[in-house]
């Protein structure tokens, strides 16, 4: 979108005049007439000099024909999603869906219910955002049956958003579409309610109801962190919400699900986590507890959504029960006809709720099985751990722009204080490490206002810093309304400026510190016992030759072969490191003969020549075929 034409958007709050610039523009550039009766009337601006709306539909429509061929439908829907405040978008998770998803997802829905009656259809989006699925389901029934919208809209097409203003707007634009075909809209019927799908009762809607014929949609994707009480509540009815934190968008899946008619179809784009997440295991016991047939389109790492960091897919599901899950991950833009997609298969059976799905082709799943069925688990042989959380880490890390003696000088927003040395520790950020720079080079210092007893870490208490440490604690007290503010303010601290969470505060051992995600190996090993780290993960030992042995083993093809495998991915070919992913990661149990050997090795391919035999027995030279293909 132009700057110029956001520029103008942004300017106005008021709902109802953005519905009415936008309606007001469409209709005008466009060239149509609204017709005495119909109720899109309320939404055209009266010409007038002296009316300020006025002046700033005619800056708009100018932007608009000057920046583009025409004023689409398309447009118009990307329009009515950009409108959408930020806060909304943060609670609700509106964000527009591109066309070519919507006609891809539509599309294979129409094609699994071919042979039935589209005048006998009824399909519902139950977070239906500005209708933008509405259309495509809309456009796909006019192009192949002789159905007007006036029967669609009344007959065929349902629809719930807990925004009224998304209602509105989507009967605006399907409105706009009747009307553009030239039919009559002084008399349309819609099905389309303001409310909470996770309440909301359709059979109080549609009498004997009894399904839906299919369910489409993009649900909404707002973290646990970011709902409110409320829907945190509604969230503990459903049964795929037990496990982990559950987002808004899992328990989306239940509720189409048990929406549909026995011969119904679901087709949404969704986050991918759900078959590998934590929060996502109840979700995956519930499809295997009804043998559902699945399929996913996984677009990887790549980024589907204009300006949104979300990973996502194309979900199918049927409640024919024959218990298969169909898998493919490829780029979006490819994605035009699903049914030319070749997809691997895989039973329930064959699939671990628990640890996550893994849906790959027997070659590489049996590598996989192999690798993991290696001698010791990653997480058995080191503990693998987060660092700490401060939640409001620029506050305690120190910008050290002096120092004396005693105190090192750090500068907050162009102020300089004194923060005494004895209440500071050496701290790395593991996120942003330098493999091939020294660690001592990477280090910083962070206030720690702790005292170690043992293997415990007690907080001070006020008297303390203001005796021993009365700069840094004059310097907490500076912040202190911005600390307040951690946990939406609604934590109780051990003192008002402790940690956020008590994770790693004081946790002995040597370190191997691996970033949250990377696009290769990338470890870096300390010898400095007790190092503090945030932002990063580290595998943890009182062992520094088992953690030098261990930086060998995951500097090689066959472990980034694994995590390529195993791990969530994220955009520019980078992947998780997280432990849920890693854990399982086999670990050689070696003789004193290989040990040595490994010990010796420096080069990469001396150290794999000792690795391959032991993971793969007499399968060596086809396991390295197999990795060395699939990483080039």
């Amino acid at each position: 979108m132009t700057s110029k034409v956001s520029l103008i958007l942004n300017k106005i709050h008021d709902v109802d005049e953005v519905n009415s610039l936008l309606v007001s523009a469409f209709v005008d550039i466009n060239k149509l007439r609204i017709e005495d009766g119909s109720w899109l009337s309320r939404y055209i601006i009266p010409a007038s000099i002296e009316n300020n709306l006025y002046i700033r539909l005619l800056k708009f429509e100018n932007a608009v024909v000057n920046t583009y061929d025409y004023f689409s439908f398309e447009l118009l829907i990307d329009f009515f999603e950009f409108v959408v405040s930020p806060l909304d978008k943060v609670v609700t998770g509106a964000i527009y869906t591109p066309q070519h998803i919507r006609k891809a997802i539509v599309d294979h829905v129409f094609h699994l219910l071919e042979g039935r009656d589209y005048a006998a259809l009824r399909v519902a989006d139950i977070a239906c955002g500005c209708g933008g699925f509405f259309l495509t389901v809309c456009e796909k029934i006019l192009s192949e049956t002789d159905l007007d919208c006036h029967y669609i809209y009344e007959h065929i097409l349902y629809g719930c958003d807990i925004e009224k203003y998304c209602i509105e707007r989507s009967k605006i634009l399907l409105t706009l579409k009747a009307l553009e075909r030239g039919e009559r809209t002084d008399n349309l019927v819609f099905n389309l309610h303001p409310g909470n799908s996770l309440i909301f009762d359709w059979s109080a809607e549609i009498p004997g109801f009894t399904g839906f014929d299919a369910v489409v949609g993009n649900p909404p994707y707002v973290t646990s962190a970011k709902m409110s009480d409320e829907t945190r509540a509604f969230l503990n009815n459903w049964e795929v919400c037990c496990s982990g934190k559950a987002d808004l968008y899992i328990p989306f899946f239940q509720i189409a699900i048990e929406l549909l008619n026995d011969a119904g179809i679901l087709g949404y784009i969704t986050v991918s986590n759900f078959y590998r997440s934590l929060n996502g295991k109840a979700l995956r016991d519930y499809f295997a507890g009804h043998q559902l047939n699945l399929t996913i389109v996984d677009f990887g790492g790549e980024q589907v959504f204009k300006g949104c960091s979300t990973y996502t897919c194309l979900f199918f599901a049927c409640r024919q029960q024959e218990g298969l899950v169909r898998y493919i991950r490829t780029n979006s833009s490819i994605v035009q006809d699903v049914r030319t997609l070749h997809f691997i298969e895989a039973a329930y059976e064959d699939l671990d709720s628990t640890k996550g799905w893994v849906i790959k082709d027997h070659r590489i799943n049996g590598i996989l099985r192999q690798i993991e069925n290696t001698g010791t688990s990653l997480d058995k042989v080191a503990a693998i751990s987060n660092g700490i959380a401060t939640l409001k880490n620029e506050l305690y890390v120190l910008n050290v722009v002096g120092e004396t003696e005693h105190e090192f000088i750090h500068e907050y927003e162009g102020v300089r204080y004194p923060i005494e040395r004895e209440i500071c520790r050496q701290v790395v950020k593991p996120s942003v490490m330098d493999v091939n720079a020294p660690l001592e080079e990477q280090t910083g210092w962070i206030i720690y206002p702790y005292e170690v007893q043992g293997r415990r870490a007690i907080c001070y208490d006020e008297r303390t810093m203001r005796e021993h440490y009365s700069h840094a604690f004059n310097y907490l007290q500076v912040v202190r309304s911005i600390l307040a503010k951690r946990d939406k303010g609604k934590r109780k601290y051990e003192q008002w400026f402790a940690y956020g969470r008590s994770q790693a505060i004081n946790m002995p051992g040597f370190r191997l510190f691996m970033p949250y995600i990377a696009e290769r190996p990338t470890f870096m090993l300390s010898d400095i016992n007790g190092l503090l780290y945030y932002n990063g993960f580290a595998l943890v030992s009182n062992n520094i030759q088992q953690l030098e042995r261990l930086n060998k083993i995951l500097n090689t093809d066959i472990f980034w072969f694994y995590v390529e495998n195993i791990s969530k991915p994220y955009a520019n070919g980078y992947y998780s490191m997280g432990k849920r992913y890693i854990r399982y990661f086999g670990i050689p149990d070696m003789n004193e003969v290989q040990l040595a050997a490994l010990d010796a090795a420096i080069e990469k391919e001396d150290i794999e020549e000792i690795l391959y035999p032991c993971y793969f027995g007499r399968g060596v030279e086809q396991a390295r075929r197999i990795i060395m293909d699939y990483l080039k």
